[in-house]
């Protein structure tokens, strides 16, 4: 079994509420089952607080899209070591999976970011 790394702002997407960190990891917890996260961080992104959380296994694209609507996100994005994936209701709004826009628990990115020519 691998592990995965989740990344879930704490700004709703309409911008009108910050989540606080217990209520996005209780969320996930309900989906992916209590003691499923075993590491967990706040990380600050481009445009927002993060929370950064390894789990003992990735989880399913439905059970994101699950969490994205749950927390009023746009999309979650998941990296399980061998690909990342956004899924969401506006995951297609944001392009595909970039990891130098992923945190990872340490709060590096995981790629590091393309330079402008």
């Amino acid at each position: 079994m691998m592990n995965a790394t989740l990344n879930i702002g704490l700004l709703t997407a309409d911008k009108s509420e910050t989540l606080a960190p217990t209520d996005v990891m209780m969320a996930v917890e309900r989906i992916a089952g209590k003691g499923s996260i075993f590491q967990a961080a706040i990380h600050t992104s481009d445009s927002e607080d993060t929370v950064v959380m390894e789990l003992v296994r990735p989880l399913p694209s439905h059970n994101l899209v699950w969490l994205s609507h749950e927390l009023q996100q746009d999309c979650v994005a998941q990296f399980d070591g061998r690909r990342g994936e956004l899924q969401g209701p506006k995951a297609a709004d944001w392009g595909p999976f970039d990891p130098a826009f992923f945190l990872t628990i340490d709060g590096q990115r995981l790629a590091a970011p393309a330079l402008a020519a």
